[in-house]
């Protein structure tokens, strides 16, 4: 049996349930539940479910998961506590990840572009306005696409002013669904902004490179096709 403590809000839970289903697969074990807070379905993902179960649990946190995965078998249940923002899990299961989805695409005109602004309660330490202004300007568009759990901000407006961005205003899973089928995409901090990244075939993926200060997730931005932009303010 394989159970979680789930943790966090959208991205981060999703994230889990992608860990449950890479356990479950590889140690045969059944799953005690997914998590019904979100519609992942309409993501693609594929629940999986083993055949055995324990009655035992291992507790399994962050730190504990590369190694679990290198094993060939296990004869206990799991107890999932943790978010699994791990920069070389990513990495190494960045196909397996992937390959928990369905997925569909409905592709975007290869010249319209894609903006994510993460904002609401990590403002203050999310990149500012410099950050999609270089990130903006590092690339050429025709139609701008920008969606926020902060659309009245005053960084929204001044984006969508200056470059004549369209806001996109959605369910968080159907922003999503919109945002993977983009070929440019300009990402934010945040897992539910890496989801975009991760489940997307663009050409050009952009995201804020953090230089020292405070990083309020996990480092999973580690990806070499992934183009980084910095400048002062972060």
């Amino acid at each position: 049996m394989i159970k979680c403590k789930w943790q966090g809000r959208l991205g981060n839970v999703l994230l889990q349930c992608v860990v449950m289903r890479l356990l479950s697969i590889k140690f045969d074990l059944k799953v005690d539940r997914y998590s019904d807070e979100y519609n992942f379905e309409k993501l693609g993902f594929k629940k999986y479910s083993g055949q055995n179960s324990y009655n035992n649990l291992l507790n399994l946190f962050d730190t504990d998961i590369l190694n679990l995965m290198k094993e060939t078998k296990i004869e206990s249940g799991i107890y999932l506590d943790g978010y699994f923002q791990i920069k070389e899990f990513v990495l190494k299961y960045r196909q397996d990840i992937k390959n928990s989805f369905n997925i569909s695409y409905n592709y975007q005109n290869p010249d319209n572009i894609f903006i994510h602004v993460r904002l609401d309660d990590v403002q203050e330490v999310t990149p500012g306005y410099e950050y999609y202004k270089k990130s903006l300007e590092s690339t050429s568009f025709n139609i701008g696409y920008i969606s926020s759990d902060s659309p009245n901000s005053e960084l929204v407006n001044k984006l969508i002013n200056e470059f004549n961005l369209i806001l996109y205003q959605n369910t968080p899973i159907d922003t999503i669904n919109f945002a993977k089928d983009f070929s440019k995409i300009i990402l934010s901090e945040g897992t539910f902004s890496w989801w975009i990244g991760m489940l997307s075939n663009a050409k050009e993926i952009y995201y804020p490179k953090i230089q020292g200060g405070i990083r309020w997730h996990g480092d999973i931005f580690v990806y070499d096709d992934w183009i980084p932009i910095t400048n002062k303010n972060i």
